[in-house]
């Protein structure tokens, strides 16, 4: 089965700036990232390694069962935010999997 609930928070279409909703959003993002990589991971954020190393020890699986229970309010957390990195949802629209050439574009 595939988990495909995406993120509709940051969808500004390939041509306009983020809107300061999105900006504050990516900013909380960022921070996410800058504490993953002080715990010394990967360029990701933090609950989508605690999703991707939940069958590797007993340590990440707590950690994924404790972040979900925090952030109760969005279901499946971990999950949905591993789905957003594979699907690069933070990345410039350009970048995204789901991104459509504009006219001015060589393909």
């Amino acid at each position: 089965m595939t988990f495909r609930k995406k993120r509709r928070w940051i969808r500004a279409p390939l041509d306009e700036t983020p809107t300061w909703k999105e900006t504050v959003w990516l900013l909380i993002i960022w921070l996410d990232y800058g504490f993953n990589i002080l715990c010394k991971g990967w360029f990701e954020t933090f609950s989508a390694r605690c999703w991707r190393l939940r069958h590797k020890s007993r340590k990440w699986a707590f950690l994924r069962r404790l972040v979900d229970a925090v952030l109760f309010f969005d279901a499946n957390h971990c999950q949905t935010s591993f789905q957003s990195e594979l699907d690069r949802v933070y990345s410039p629209p350009e970048m995204r999997t789901d991104a459509k050439p504009s006219a001015g574009d060589k393909v």
